[in-house]
């Protein structure tokens, strides 16, 4: 299939397709016209990518994992190094959201010693299991 017809499958732009294929993140072939050709696989494909980036992961990461994932559902196939990274790129985030909650006391405390109302942070709702997997993102696939 050609660009156009990937994009539309899965609801991504054609630049950000490009922009994959430079990152070594799917695959291509030319036509002698010049024209990309993506096999039906790159479907699944361009769904886990927008996936491991929605969940905040970079290209660089992706590029490592991507080969150890399967299907549109969060699966990975037995490989060391794909769980190395997540678990590393776990605790990166956690560190961040530990700093942003500190930052944020730090922040609402200057409002709240100069008198200005603020909103108490939100808070997940323990009576709903949490959102995971790969469904999370708005998926236009049509086969």
């Amino acid at each position: 299939m050609q660009i156009g017809e990937l994009a539309q499958r899965t609801g991504t732009s054609t630049r950000a397709l490009r922009y994959y294929e430079r990152q070594g993140l799917l695959t291509a072939t030319r036509g002698g016209n010049g024209y990309r050709s993506f096999d039906d696989s790159a479907v699944d494909t361009v769904l886990r990518i927008r996936a491991l980036l929605a969940a905040g992961l970079t290209t660089e990461v992706i590029r490592r994992v991507l080969p150890c994932t399967r299907g549109t559902v969060p699966r990975l196939e037995p490989c060391a190094e794909a769980v190395a990274v997540l678990q590393s790129e776990i605790a990166r985030m956690d560190a961040l959201a530990t700093d942003l909650a500190l930052s944020r006391r730090l922040l609402a405390s200057i409002l709240l010693d100069s008198g200005v109302p603020i909103s108490p942070p939100p808070r997940e709702s323990s009576t709903r299991p949490p959102q995971v997997g790969w469904n999370l993102l708005p998926q236009k696939v049509s086969r």
